[in-house]
């Protein structure tokens, strides 16, 4: 009898880990934006000497939890990170133009 409630436990567990959103903090969002950066210059892309992640940041909410934010680039561009550690870590960038925020309404 405990074996079967042990192994539904554990399958209530592992499904409530999946279901709920996993949030990604600040410092991780920056991280992974200068690993694209580092990448990009590594595939010779672009120079890594010309860009930085910059504090300009925005995050989208939906009923109080984050769905992706916006994380400027120094010069010019940004990139969107997923708020959700369950779902691909960025969902766009460019190195060549900006994101104007007001454009997003």
């Amino acid at each position: 009898m405990k074996k079967p409630l042990l192994i539904l436990l554990a399958v209530l567990s592992i499904l409530s880990v999946r279901l709920f959103p996993q949030e990604v903090n600040i410092s991780t969002l920056k991280k992974v934006a200068k690993h694209v950066i580092e990448y990009q210059t590594h595939r010779g892309f672009i120079n890594t000497g010309h860009y930085s992640v910059s504090d300009d940041i925005y995050t989208t909410y939906e009923a109080e939890t984050p769905i992706y934010t916006i994380v400027q680039l120094d010069p010019v561009g940004f990139m969107i990170i997923s708020c959700d550690e369950r779902a691909v870590p960025v969902l766009g960038y460019s190195f060549h133009n900006d994101l104007n925020y007001d454009d997003m309404s």
